[in-house]
Protein backbone atom coordinates (compact mmCIF):
# COMPACT_ATOMS: atom_id res chain seq x y z
CA UNK A 1 0.00 0.00 0.00
CA UNK A 2 2.85 2.54 1.41
CA UNK A 3 4.55 1.33 -2.55
CA UNK A 4 1.85 2.05 -4.42
CA UNK A 5 1.34 5.60 -2.46
CA UNK A 6 5.10 6.60 -3.03
CA UNK A 7 4.73 5.55 -6.61
CA UNK A 8 1.73 7.56 -7.65
CA UNK A 9 3.33 10.60 -5.69
CA UNK A 10 6.56 10.61 -8.41
CA UNK A 11 4.31 10.16 -11.25
CA UNK A 12 2.31 13.00 -9.48
CA UNK A 13 5.80 15.17 -9.43
CA UNK A 14 7.25 13.93 -12.87
CA UNK A 15 4.04 14.95 -14.82
CA UNK A 16 3.87 18.06 -12.66
CA UNK A 17 7.43 19.29 -13.93
CA UNK A 18 6.35 19.02 -17.50
CA UNK A 19 2.76 19.20 -18.36
CA UNK A 20 1.60 20.54 -21.61
CA UNK A 21 -1.64 22.57 -20.93
CA UNK A 22 -3.86 22.48 -24.36
CA UNK A 23 -6.21 25.44 -24.54
CA UNK A 24 -9.33 25.07 -26.64
CA UNK A 25 -9.09 28.18 -28.82
CA UNK A 26 -13.52 28.99 -29.93
CA UNK A 27 -13.38 31.45 -33.12
CA UNK A 28 -15.35 31.92 -36.14
CA UNK A 29 -13.48 32.10 -39.08
CA UNK A 30 -15.37 30.88 -41.51
CA UNK A 31 -18.23 30.87 -42.92
CA UNK A 32 -21.41 28.36 -43.32
CA UNK A 33 -22.36 27.60 -47.21
CA UNK A 34 -24.63 30.21 -48.38
CA UNK A 35 -23.85 32.66 -45.54
CA UNK A 36 -22.26 35.70 -47.36
CA UNK A 37 -22.98 38.14 -44.26
CA UNK A 38 -20.98 36.61 -41.14
CA UNK A 39 -17.94 38.78 -40.45
CA UNK A 40 -15.81 36.48 -39.81
CA UNK A 41 -13.70 38.07 -37.06
CA UNK A 42 -11.27 34.99 -36.14
CA UNK A 43 -9.74 36.33 -39.55
CA UNK A 44 -8.40 39.77 -37.87
CA UNK A 45 -7.54 38.54 -34.57
CA UNK A 46 -6.40 35.34 -34.45
CA UNK A 47 -2.58 35.79 -34.61
CA UNK A 48 -3.01 36.79 -30.87
CA UNK A 49 -3.31 33.53 -29.70
CA UNK A 50 -0.31 32.13 -31.23
CA UNK A 51 1.59 35.17 -30.15
CA UNK A 52 0.78 35.11 -26.50
CA UNK A 53 1.16 30.90 -26.57
CA UNK A 54 5.04 31.94 -27.66
CA UNK A 55 5.46 34.68 -24.88
CA UNK A 56 3.64 32.44 -22.14
CA UNK A 57 6.27 29.47 -23.34
CA UNK A 58 9.49 31.80 -23.35
CA UNK A 59 8.39 33.92 -20.37
CA UNK A 60 6.36 32.48 -17.51
CA UNK A 61 5.56 28.81 -18.15
CA UNK A 62 8.30 27.38 -20.29
CA UNK A 63 11.21 28.28 -17.19
CA UNK A 64 9.35 26.40 -14.95
CA UNK A 65 9.65 23.17 -17.41
CA UNK A 66 5.46 23.32 -18.85
CA UNK A 67 4.32 24.24 -21.90
CA UNK A 68 0.74 25.48 -23.22
CA UNK A 69 -0.47 24.70 -27.14
CA UNK A 70 -4.26 24.97 -28.49
CA UNK A 71 -6.44 23.21 -30.00
CA UNK A 72 -8.94 25.72 -32.82
CA UNK A 73 -12.39 25.00 -32.82
CA UNK A 74 -14.59 26.37 -35.71
CA UNK A 75 -17.95 27.51 -34.78
CA UNK A 76 -18.96 29.93 -37.82
CA UNK A 77 -20.76 31.95 -35.76
CA UNK A 78 -23.27 29.74 -34.88
CA UNK A 79 -24.18 28.96 -31.58
CA UNK A 80 -25.48 25.24 -31.81
CA UNK A 81 -21.61 24.41 -33.55
CA UNK A 82 -20.22 26.71 -30.94
CA UNK A 83 -22.16 24.63 -28.00
CA UNK A 84 -20.94 21.41 -30.06
CA UNK A 85 -17.45 22.25 -30.14
CA UNK A 86 -17.39 23.04 -26.42
CA UNK A 87 -18.37 19.33 -25.74
CA UNK A 88 -15.90 18.29 -28.52
CA UNK A 89 -13.09 20.10 -26.82
CA UNK A 90 -13.69 18.68 -23.42
CA UNK A 91 -13.70 14.94 -24.90
CA UNK A 92 -9.71 15.90 -26.44
CA UNK A 93 -8.67 16.82 -22.80
CA UNK A 94 -8.41 20.56 -23.46
CA UNK A 95 -7.35 22.79 -19.59
CA UNK A 96 -9.07 26.12 -21.09
CA UNK A 97 -11.75 27.47 -23.18
CA UNK A 98 -10.62 30.28 -24.50
CA UNK A 99 -13.75 32.11 -25.86
CA UNK A 100 -16.38 31.77 -27.02
CA UNK A 101 -16.75 34.64 -29.58
CA UNK A 102 -20.27 35.73 -30.65
CA UNK A 103 -22.41 33.24 -27.47
CA UNK A 104 -21.15 32.29 -24.09
CA UNK A 105 -24.39 31.63 -22.06
CA UNK A 106 -24.74 28.28 -22.83
CA UNK A 107 -21.00 27.43 -23.51
CA UNK A 108 -20.21 29.24 -19.90
CA UNK A 109 -22.30 27.01 -18.21
CA UNK A 110 -21.08 23.76 -19.71
CA UNK A 111 -18.13 24.67 -18.77
CA UNK A 112 -18.95 25.31 -14.99
CA UNK A 113 -20.43 21.70 -15.29
CA UNK A 114 -17.28 19.97 -16.49
CA UNK A 115 -15.21 22.11 -13.77
CA UNK A 116 -12.98 23.72 -17.15
CA UNK A 117 -12.03 27.51 -16.92
CA UNK A 118 -13.67 29.42 -19.86
CA UNK A 119 -12.25 32.63 -20.69
CA UNK A 120 -13.93 35.24 -23.55
CA UNK A 121 -12.43 37.19 -25.21
CA UNK A 122 -15.66 38.59 -27.22
CA UNK A 123 -18.96 37.30 -25.99
CA UNK A 124 -20.74 39.94 -24.07
CA UNK A 125 -23.77 38.59 -22.43
CA UNK A 126 -23.95 40.03 -18.76
CA UNK A 127 -26.03 36.60 -17.38
CA UNK A 128 -22.51 35.05 -17.54
CA UNK A 129 -21.06 37.68 -14.66
CA UNK A 130 -23.67 35.60 -12.60
CA UNK A 131 -21.16 33.49 -10.31
CA UNK A 132 -23.48 31.21 -8.58
CA UNK A 133 -24.32 29.52 -12.06
CA UNK A 134 -21.31 30.40 -14.09
CA UNK A 135 -18.46 29.25 -11.48
CA UNK A 136 -15.76 28.50 -13.78
CA UNK A 137 -16.12 31.80 -16.35
CA UNK A 138 -14.26 34.86 -16.85
CA UNK A 139 -13.70 37.67 -19.55
CA UNK A 140 -10.88 39.88 -20.56
CA UNK A 141 -13.26 41.90 -23.20
CA UNK A 142 -15.16 44.81 -20.79
CA UNK A 143 -19.25 44.26 -20.41
CA UNK A 144 -20.51 47.45 -22.08
CA UNK A 145 -22.35 47.73 -18.41
CA UNK A 146 -18.82 48.42 -16.91
CA UNK A 147 -19.47 52.04 -17.71
CA UNK A 148 -21.67 52.66 -15.02
CA UNK A 149 -19.62 53.04 -12.22
CA UNK A 150 -17.59 56.09 -14.67
CA UNK A 151 -20.41 57.77 -15.32
CA UNK A 152 -21.46 57.85 -11.51
CA UNK A 153 -17.76 58.87 -10.51
CA UNK A 154 -18.29 62.25 -12.94
CA UNK A 155 -21.25 63.02 -11.44
CA UNK A 156 -20.22 62.54 -7.86
CA UNK A 157 -17.36 64.33 -8.66
CA UNK A 158 -18.62 67.54 -9.74
CA UNK A 159 -21.58 67.15 -7.25
CA UNK A 160 -24.99 66.97 -9.77
CA UNK A 161 -27.51 64.95 -7.67
CA UNK A 162 -30.18 65.10 -9.93
CA UNK A 163 -30.37 64.06 -13.39
CA UNK A 164 -32.23 63.06 -15.96
CA UNK A 165 -31.23 59.87 -17.96
CA UNK A 166 -31.79 59.71 -21.69
CA UNK A 167 -30.86 56.43 -24.09
CA UNK A 168 -31.88 54.71 -26.77
CA UNK A 169 -34.09 51.67 -26.80
CA UNK A 170 -34.08 49.15 -29.63
CA UNK A 171 -33.69 45.13 -29.60
CA UNK A 172 -30.22 44.75 -31.62
CA UNK A 173 -28.59 46.56 -28.81
CA UNK A 174 -27.18 46.17 -25.30
CA UNK A 175 -28.09 49.94 -23.91
CA UNK A 176 -30.99 49.25 -22.32
CA UNK A 177 -29.51 46.71 -20.06
CA UNK A 178 -26.64 49.64 -20.02
CA UNK A 179 -29.70 52.27 -19.20
CA UNK A 180 -30.62 49.71 -16.28
CA UNK A 181 -26.90 49.37 -14.60
CA UNK A 182 -26.35 53.00 -14.42
CA UNK A 183 -29.73 54.08 -13.28
CA UNK A 184 -28.82 51.26 -10.04
CA UNK A 185 -25.22 53.09 -10.08
CA UNK A 186 -26.62 56.71 -9.62
CA UNK A 187 -29.12 55.36 -7.15
CA UNK A 188 -26.73 53.50 -4.62
CA UNK A 189 -24.59 56.76 -4.13
CA UNK A 190 -27.46 59.01 -3.82
CA UNK A 191 -27.85 60.31 -7.23
CA UNK A 192 -31.45 60.91 -7.79
CA UNK A 193 -33.01 59.74 -11.05
CA UNK A 194 -35.56 62.92 -11.87
CA UNK A 195 -36.90 60.77 -15.07
CA UNK A 196 -35.65 58.23 -17.22
CA UNK A 197 -36.99 58.16 -21.19
CA UNK A 198 -35.90 56.49 -24.16
CA UNK A 199 -36.11 57.03 -28.03
CA UNK A 200 -36.17 54.19 -30.63
CA UNK A 201 -34.88 53.84 -33.47
CA UNK A 202 -31.68 55.12 -33.41
CA UNK A 203 -31.44 58.56 -34.54
CA UNK A 204 -29.71 60.15 -37.78
CA UNK A 205 -29.05 63.62 -37.05
CA UNK A 206 -30.53 65.31 -40.11
CA UNK A 207 -32.16 62.37 -41.68
CA UNK A 208 -34.67 61.96 -39.51
CA UNK A 209 -37.31 63.77 -36.89
CA UNK A 210 -34.93 64.94 -33.97
CA UNK A 211 -36.67 63.30 -31.08
CA UNK A 212 -34.85 65.20 -28.36
CA UNK A 213 -37.16 67.93 -29.09
CA UNK A 214 -39.91 66.77 -27.50
CA UNK A 215 -37.69 65.07 -24.98
CA UNK A 216 -36.17 68.17 -23.67
CA UNK A 217 -39.18 69.95 -23.51
CA UNK A 218 -41.20 67.20 -20.96
CA UNK A 219 -37.78 67.24 -19.04
CA UNK A 220 -35.84 70.92 -19.10
CA UNK A 221 -38.14 72.34 -16.29
CA UNK A 222 -37.26 68.95 -14.12
CA UNK A 223 -32.99 68.87 -14.42
CA UNK A 224 -29.94 71.21 -15.29
CA UNK A 225 -27.83 67.62 -15.69
CA UNK A 226 -28.64 65.31 -18.55
CA UNK A 227 -27.08 61.71 -18.85
CA UNK A 228 -27.39 60.34 -22.76
CA UNK A 229 -26.83 57.01 -23.72
CA UNK A 230 -26.45 56.12 -27.42
CA UNK A 231 -24.31 55.64 -30.21
CA UNK A 232 -22.12 58.62 -30.47
CA UNK A 233 -23.56 60.00 -33.67
CA UNK A 234 -27.21 60.42 -31.40
CA UNK A 235 -25.47 62.52 -29.38
CA UNK A 236 -26.11 65.96 -31.09
CA UNK A 237 -29.61 65.25 -31.73
CA UNK A 238 -29.84 66.42 -27.97
CA UNK A 239 -26.96 68.91 -27.85
CA UNK A 240 -28.34 70.84 -30.70
CA UNK A 241 -31.98 70.77 -29.52
CA UNK A 242 -30.79 72.19 -26.48
CA UNK A 243 -28.97 74.85 -28.44
CA UNK A 244 -31.98 75.60 -30.27
CA UNK A 245 -33.88 76.04 -27.28
CA UNK A 246 -31.29 78.36 -25.89
CA UNK A 247 -30.51 76.38 -22.88
CA UNK A 248 -26.66 77.00 -22.83
CA UNK A 249 -26.54 80.57 -22.85
CA UNK A 250 -26.83 81.29 -19.63
CA UNK A 251 -24.39 77.96 -18.76
CA UNK A 252 -27.40 76.75 -16.67
CA UNK A 253 -27.65 73.36 -18.50
CA UNK A 254 -24.89 70.74 -19.01
CA UNK A 255 -24.60 67.07 -20.67
CA UNK A 256 -22.74 64.36 -19.79
CA UNK A 257 -22.29 61.71 -22.50
CA UNK A 258 -21.77 58.54 -22.24
CA UNK A 259 -20.12 56.15 -25.20
CA UNK A 260 -19.62 52.42 -24.74
CA UNK A 261 -17.36 52.49 -28.21
CA UNK A 262 -13.55 53.36 -28.17
CA UNK A 263 -12.45 56.75 -28.72
CA UNK A 264 -11.29 57.37 -31.98
CA UNK A 265 -8.67 59.49 -31.70
CA UNK A 266 -7.98 60.14 -35.39
CA UNK A 267 -11.58 61.30 -35.66
CA UNK A 268 -12.21 64.32 -32.82
CA UNK A 269 -15.31 65.56 -35.16
CA UNK A 270 -16.86 62.71 -34.88
CA UNK A 271 -19.72 63.69 -32.35
CA UNK A 272 -20.23 67.02 -34.83
CA UNK A 273 -22.27 65.29 -37.15
CA UNK A 274 -24.31 62.84 -37.96
CA UNK A 275 -23.38 59.54 -39.19
CA UNK A 276 -24.35 59.21 -42.90
CA UNK A 277 -22.38 63.11 -42.91
CA UNK A 278 -18.92 64.45 -43.08
CA UNK A 279 -19.52 67.79 -42.40
CA UNK A 280 -20.00 68.90 -38.78
CA UNK A 281 -23.61 70.38 -37.67
CA UNK A 282 -23.03 74.35 -37.72
CA UNK A 283 -24.90 74.50 -33.96
CA UNK A 284 -22.49 71.69 -32.68
CA UNK A 285 -19.76 73.06 -31.71
CA UNK A 286 -20.83 76.02 -29.78
CA UNK A 287 -23.37 73.34 -27.98
CA UNK A 288 -20.60 71.04 -27.14
CA UNK A 289 -18.55 73.50 -24.63
CA UNK A 290 -21.02 72.40 -22.32
CA UNK A 291 -20.94 68.95 -23.05
CA UNK A 292 -18.12 65.91 -21.16
CA UNK A 293 -18.15 62.31 -22.33
CA UNK A 294 -17.40 59.42 -20.52
CA UNK A 295 -15.96 56.77 -23.21
CA UNK A 296 -13.88 53.53 -23.76
CA UNK A 297 -10.30 54.58 -23.71
CA UNK A 298 -8.74 54.69 -26.91
CA UNK A 299 -5.64 51.87 -27.66
CA UNK A 300 -2.00 53.15 -26.47
CA UNK A 301 0.70 51.78 -28.68
CA UNK A 302 -1.31 49.13 -30.45
CA UNK A 303 0.70 49.35 -33.86
CA UNK A 304 3.61 47.45 -33.01
CA UNK A 305 0.88 44.86 -31.49
CA UNK A 306 -1.07 44.92 -34.84
CA UNK A 307 2.08 44.31 -37.15
CA UNK A 308 2.75 41.27 -34.65
CA UNK A 309 -0.86 39.85 -35.02
CA UNK A 310 -0.66 40.16 -38.54
CA UNK A 311 2.48 38.20 -39.14
CA UNK A 312 1.65 35.09 -36.54
CA UNK A 313 -2.12 34.91 -38.99
CA UNK A 314 -0.26 34.32 -41.86
CA UNK A 315 1.54 31.29 -40.32
CA UNK A 316 0.62 28.03 -38.86
CA UNK A 317 -2.13 27.06 -37.80
CA UNK A 318 -4.12 29.91 -39.64
CA UNK A 319 -2.10 30.39 -42.52
CA UNK A 320 -4.48 33.46 -43.37
CA UNK A 321 -3.89 35.03 -46.37
CA UNK A 322 -2.95 39.21 -46.35
CA UNK A 323 -3.97 40.34 -49.27
CA UNK A 324 -2.16 44.00 -48.76
CA UNK A 325 0.80 42.08 -47.83
CA UNK A 326 2.17 43.06 -51.73
CA UNK A 327 2.18 47.06 -50.51
CA UNK A 328 3.31 46.57 -47.10
CA UNK A 329 0.03 46.83 -45.35
CA UNK A 330 -1.97 44.61 -42.81
CA UNK A 331 -5.06 43.95 -41.70
CA UNK A 332 -6.88 46.39 -39.17
CA UNK A 333 -6.98 44.56 -36.09
CA UNK A 334 -9.58 44.45 -34.18
CA UNK A 335 -10.40 45.37 -30.53
CA UNK A 336 -10.74 41.71 -29.89
CA UNK A 337 -7.34 40.51 -30.37
CA UNK A 338 -5.94 42.06 -27.53
CA UNK A 339 -8.88 40.69 -25.49
CA UNK A 340 -7.78 37.73 -27.27
CA UNK A 341 -4.23 38.15 -25.97
CA UNK A 342 -5.03 38.88 -22.31
CA UNK A 343 -7.09 35.81 -22.04
CA UNK A 344 -4.10 33.62 -22.83
CA UNK A 345 -2.02 35.79 -20.77
CA UNK A 346 -4.47 36.22 -17.39
CA UNK A 347 -4.87 32.07 -17.65
CA UNK A 348 -1.02 30.99 -17.73
CA UNK A 349 -0.76 33.64 -14.95
CA UNK A 350 -3.37 32.18 -13.18
CA UNK A 351 -1.84 28.75 -13.69
CA UNK A 352 1.59 29.51 -12.68
CA UNK A 353 0.10 30.33 -9.03
CA UNK A 354 -2.09 27.15 -8.79
CA UNK A 355 1.37 25.04 -10.09
CA UNK A 356 3.55 27.07 -7.15
CA UNK A 357 0.69 26.70 -4.32
CA UNK A 358 0.93 22.99 -5.17
CA UNK A 359 -3.34 23.38 -6.29
CA UNK A 360 -4.48 21.17 -9.01
CA UNK A 361 -4.10 22.89 -11.95
CA UNK A 362 -6.92 21.51 -13.64
CA UNK A 363 -9.68 22.70 -11.27
CA UNK A 364 -11.30 25.35 -13.20
CA UNK A 365 -13.11 27.13 -10.17
CA UNK A 366 -9.56 27.32 -8.57
CA UNK A 367 -8.37 28.47 -11.82
CA UNK A 368 -10.80 31.30 -12.15
CA UNK A 369 -10.43 32.20 -8.68
CA UNK A 370 -6.60 32.99 -9.01
CA UNK A 371 -7.93 35.85 -11.64
CA UNK A 372 -10.39 37.27 -9.69
CA UNK A 373 -9.44 41.25 -7.68
CA UNK A 374 -6.19 41.31 -9.92
CA UNK A 375 -4.52 43.58 -12.62
CA UNK A 376 -3.13 43.08 -15.54
CA UNK A 377 -1.11 44.55 -18.10
CA UNK A 378 -2.99 45.17 -21.10
CA UNK A 379 -2.42 44.63 -24.68
CA UNK A 380 -4.68 47.95 -25.50
CA UNK A 381 -1.61 49.70 -23.72
CA UNK A 382 -2.94 50.23 -19.75
CA UNK A 383 -3.79 48.47 -17.05
CA UNK A 384 -6.61 46.66 -16.04
CA UNK A 385 -8.66 45.19 -13.26
CA UNK A 386 -10.08 42.06 -12.98
CA UNK A 387 -13.08 42.25 -10.56
CA UNK A 388 -14.55 39.61 -8.40
CA UNK A 389 -16.83 38.77 -10.43
CA UNK A 390 -14.50 37.86 -12.59
CA UNK A 391 -15.12 40.41 -15.41
CA UNK A 392 -12.40 42.90 -16.70
CA UNK A 393 -13.33 46.35 -15.68
CA UNK A 394 -13.17 48.95 -19.15
CA UNK A 395 -10.77 51.52 -18.87
CA UNK A 396 -12.81 54.89 -19.70
CA UNK A 397 -11.68 58.22 -20.66
CA UNK A 398 -13.64 61.83 -20.18
CA UNK A 399 -13.67 63.82 -23.56
CA UNK A 400 -14.23 67.22 -24.20
CA UNK A 401 -14.52 70.42 -26.43
CA UNK A 402 -10.75 71.32 -27.63
CA UNK A 403 -9.32 73.09 -30.14
CA UNK A 404 -7.69 70.98 -33.05
CA UNK A 405 -3.85 71.11 -33.15
CA UNK A 406 -3.81 72.09 -36.30
CA UNK A 407 -6.47 74.50 -36.39
CA UNK A 408 -7.18 76.37 -33.25
CA UNK A 409 -10.03 78.36 -34.41
CA UNK A 410 -11.93 74.98 -35.19
CA UNK A 411 -12.79 72.18 -32.51
CA UNK A 412 -13.22 68.52 -31.62
CA UNK A 413 -13.64 66.17 -28.60
CA UNK A 414 -10.18 65.23 -27.46
CA UNK A 415 -9.40 63.09 -24.09
CA UNK A 416 -9.15 65.69 -20.71
CA UNK A 417 -8.94 63.06 -18.66
CA UNK A 418 -8.95 58.93 -17.44
CA UNK A 419 -10.34 57.20 -14.58
CA UNK A 420 -7.84 55.88 -12.20
CA UNK A 421 -7.10 51.90 -11.51
CA UNK A 422 -9.77 50.25 -9.54
CA UNK A 423 -8.74 49.90 -5.86
CA UNK A 424 -10.30 47.05 -3.85
CA UNK A 425 -12.31 48.99 -1.56
CA UNK A 426 -13.37 51.76 -3.19
CA UNK A 427 -16.81 51.93 -4.54
CA UNK A 428 -16.20 54.22 -7.56
CA UNK A 429 -13.01 54.71 -9.67
CA UNK A 430 -11.38 58.19 -9.40
CA UNK A 431 -10.94 61.00 -11.96
CA UNK A 432 -7.48 61.55 -13.21
CA UNK A 433 -6.71 64.56 -14.80
CA UNK A 434 -3.81 67.36 -14.37
CA UNK A 435 -2.33 68.71 -11.98
CA UNK A 436 -3.61 72.27 -12.01
CA UNK A 437 -7.13 70.86 -11.90
CA UNK A 438 -6.34 68.76 -8.85
CA UNK A 439 -5.72 72.03 -7.26
CA UNK A 440 -8.04 73.90 -8.96
CA UNK A 441 -10.80 71.16 -7.65
CA UNK A 442 -9.35 71.66 -4.16
CA UNK A 443 -9.56 75.11 -3.70
CA UNK A 444 -12.78 74.64 -4.66
CA UNK A 445 -13.63 72.45 -2.11
CA UNK A 446 -12.24 75.06 0.69
CA UNK A 447 -15.14 77.28 -0.49
CA UNK A 448 -13.60 79.87 -2.71
CA UNK A 449 -15.54 81.83 -5.05
CA UNK A 450 -15.97 81.49 -8.69
CA UNK A 451 -13.88 85.50 -9.03
CA UNK A 452 -11.55 84.07 -6.39
CA UNK A 453 -8.46 83.21 -8.79
CA UNK A 454 -7.57 82.42 -12.17
CA UNK A 455 -6.90 78.60 -12.87
CA UNK A 456 -4.08 79.49 -15.44
CA UNK A 457 -2.69 82.08 -12.97
CA UNK A 458 -1.86 79.22 -10.59
CA UNK A 459 0.37 77.07 -12.08
CA UNK A 460 1.09 73.89 -10.08
CA UNK A 461 5.42 75.09 -9.10
CA UNK A 462 5.72 72.07 -6.31
CA UNK A 463 8.86 69.71 -8.42
CA UNK A 464 8.31 65.82 -6.91
CA UNK A 465 10.99 63.86 -5.56
CA UNK A 466 12.46 61.29 -8.62
CA UNK A 467 12.69 57.98 -8.42
CA UNK A 468 13.81 54.95 -10.84
CA UNK A 469 11.82 53.34 -12.94
CA UNK A 470 12.78 50.18 -11.78
CA UNK A 471 11.88 51.09 -7.93
CA UNK A 472 8.16 51.52 -9.16
CA UNK A 473 7.99 48.16 -11.61
CA UNK A 474 9.23 45.89 -8.86
CA UNK A 475 6.44 47.62 -6.06
CA UNK A 476 3.78 47.14 -9.52
CA UNK A 477 5.01 43.29 -9.50
CA UNK A 478 4.23 42.04 -5.56
CA UNK A 479 0.93 42.72 -4.53
CA UNK A 480 -0.34 42.69 -7.91
CA UNK A 481 -2.37 45.73 -7.61
CA UNK A 482 -1.77 48.59 -5.65
CA UNK A 483 -3.09 52.51 -5.56
CA UNK A 484 -0.93 55.14 -6.44
CA UNK A 485 -1.10 56.91 -2.39
CA UNK A 486 0.39 53.07 -1.56
CA UNK A 487 2.67 53.42 -4.01
CA UNK A 488 3.65 57.35 -3.61
CA UNK A 489 4.43 56.29 0.39
CA UNK A 490 5.87 53.56 -0.05
CA UNK A 491 8.68 55.33 -2.87
CA UNK A 492 8.35 58.71 -0.85
CA UNK A 493 7.25 60.59 -3.70
CA UNK A 494 3.89 62.70 -4.50
CA UNK A 495 0.95 60.80 -6.69
CA UNK A 496 1.10 63.17 -8.97
CA UNK A 497 5.24 62.04 -10.07
CA UNK A 498 3.50 58.32 -10.10
CA UNK A 499 1.13 59.20 -12.23
CA UNK A 500 3.21 60.49 -14.68
CA UNK A 501 5.50 57.51 -14.72
CA UNK A 502 3.04 55.33 -14.71
CA UNK A 503 1.95 57.11 -17.56
CA UNK A 504 5.27 57.28 -19.23
CA UNK A 505 5.73 53.50 -18.61
CA UNK A 506 2.20 52.67 -20.50
CA UNK A 507 0.57 51.78 -17.38
CA UNK A 508 -2.23 54.42 -17.81
CA UNK A 509 -2.79 56.00 -20.93
CA UNK A 510 -1.00 59.05 -21.65
CA UNK A 511 -2.86 62.43 -22.00
CA UNK A 512 -2.21 63.88 -25.60
CA UNK A 513 -1.58 67.62 -26.15
CA UNK A 514 -4.93 68.65 -26.15
CA UNK A 515 -5.03 66.43 -22.48
CA UNK A 516 -5.16 69.64 -20.26
CA UNK A 517 -8.13 70.80 -19.41
CA UNK A 518 -8.71 74.26 -19.12
CA UNK A 519 -11.12 75.17 -16.49
CA UNK A 520 -14.62 77.85 -15.83
CA UNK A 521 -16.94 78.37 -13.50
CA UNK A 522 -20.66 78.65 -14.57
CA UNK A 523 -23.80 78.84 -12.53
CA UNK A 524 -25.61 75.52 -12.22
CA UNK A 525 -28.73 74.67 -9.86
CA UNK A 526 -27.88 72.47 -7.39
CA UNK A 527 -30.64 70.60 -6.64
CA UNK A 528 -29.72 68.93 -3.68
CA UNK A 529 -29.16 72.03 -1.95
CA UNK A 530 -31.23 74.72 -3.58
CA UNK A 531 -27.80 77.00 -3.58
CA UNK A 532 -26.19 77.79 -7.09
CA UNK A 533 -23.42 75.54 -7.68
CA UNK A 534 -21.10 75.35 -10.38
CA UNK A 535 -20.01 73.24 -14.01
CA UNK A 536 -16.71 72.78 -13.55
CA UNK A 537 -15.01 71.94 -16.04
CA UNK A 538 -14.43 72.10 -19.78
CA UNK A 539 -13.96 75.79 -21.54
CA UNK A 540 -12.42 76.84 -24.30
Amino acid sequence: MQLGVLLMSLMSITTSRSDTFTMGYLTGSRRLPGNLEYDRPGLTISGAISLAVDEVNRDILGPMGHKLDFLVAETYGVEKISVNETANLREKNVSVYIGPQETCEHEGFMAAAFNLPMISYFCLHNVTSDKTKYTTFARTRPPDSQISKSVASVLIRYNWRHVVLLYLKCSDSEFGHVATRILHSLQSVGITVVEAHSWNPAYHHNYAENPFHKLVEDTYRKTRIYVILGHHYEHIGLMVAMEQKKLFDKGEYFVVGVDVNQYNKQNPTAYFHGLLREENDPQAPKAFRNYIGVVASSRVGYENFTELVNSYMMKEPFNFTNPLQSIGQGKQIRAEAAYLYDAVHVYAKALKKALLNGDNPRNGEAIINYMKKTCYKSAMGYMVYMDENGDAEGNYSLIARKPLPDNPSEYGLFPVGVFTLHRTNDVLPQIFADDCLRKANADREEGLEDDDFDVDDRPCEERPKTFEDAELEALLDDPPCQTQRELSSALGVTRQAISKRLRALAMIPKQGSQGTLSVVFSPVHSYSSGKKGRVFFIAS
